[in-house]
């Protein structure tokens, strides 16, 4: 119903939810209404691998995201750990507050490919520190259409001490104020190509990760609509084939 969610709260329970191309599965508001998402609240130390698998999903018009990790939307933590690796393919999400959001969660696992993001208030993907994050060949439109100055296409909660990034074969357009943003401890970039109507005064990229062993890895990025860049990473730094446009 309006302004209500699905909150998934059993210790190593697991959640699937499987479409197909021509019947995908559809989380959306009764009659349209706008609704909160869903939220997982429970960690779970053995058996983590696969446990919630999402195929052909779409979710529509949620006031928060479309799914929070480690609490629910907006409520104190439940758990500070690992709620459960989520592996999603052909998943859509429209008019949401964010696709993918920390509620705490510390180490969540995020596979996502084939993917597609059409408007996100806040950042498309706000993760948690140390999350390990996958994103493969999707499409990201309108993130962080708010404005906020924290948030971005990809970004995630300061304070991570491990944890990495790879994006592979990502379009971005329109994302407001910052790119992608993040302080894990690896970040693999490969074929990712942003767009925007319009200058921003955030990061293009920001590699925040500045541990023993940090490093960055950049290959063919055009991200030339943002103000800065800023990379801290200690063990390596590898850009080849990229633009930043006039960013310092």
């Amino acid at each position: 119903a309006s302004g209500k969610g699905l909150s998934f709260d059993g210790s190593c329970s697991s959640f699937t939810a499987t479409g197909n191309e021509t019947a995908p599965v559809l989380f959306e508001g009764q009659q349209g209404a706008t609704w909160k998402g869903l939220a997982f609240t429970a960690a779970c130390s053995t058996g983590t691998d696969d446990r919630h698998q999402m195929s052909y999903v779409d979710f529509a018009n949620t006031s928060d995201a479309a799914i929070a990790a480690g609490s629910r939307h907006g409520a104190s933590p439940s758990s500070n750990a690992n709620v459960g690796n989520f592996t999603m393919d052909h998943v859509t999400f429209t008019n949401v507050a964010s696709a993918f959001k920390h509620g705490s969660g510390q180490g969540t696992v995020v596979s996502m490919s084939d993917f597609e993001i059409n408007s996100a208030s806040d950042a498309c993907f706000d993760l948690a520190e140390d999350s390990v994050v996958t994103l493969r060949d999707g499409e990201m439109t309108d993130c962080n259409s708010n404005g906020n100055s924290w948030g971005g296409a990809v970004i995630n909660y300061p304070g991570s001490t491990a944890g990495s990034l790879i994006m592979e074969n990502i379009d971005i357009e329109d994302s407001l104020v910052n790119l992608i943003d993040v302080d894990f401890a690896n970040v693999w970039i490969s074929n990712v190509t942003a767009t925007s109507a319009s200058a921003n005064s955030g990061n293009a990229l920001a590699a925040e990760g500045d541990g023993t062993g940090s490093s960055i890895y950049v290959y063919n990025m055009d991200a030339p609509d943002y103000s800065s860049v800023t990379i801290y990473s200690l063990d390596s730094i590898s850009l080849e084939d990229v633009d930043l446009g006039s960013a310092s």
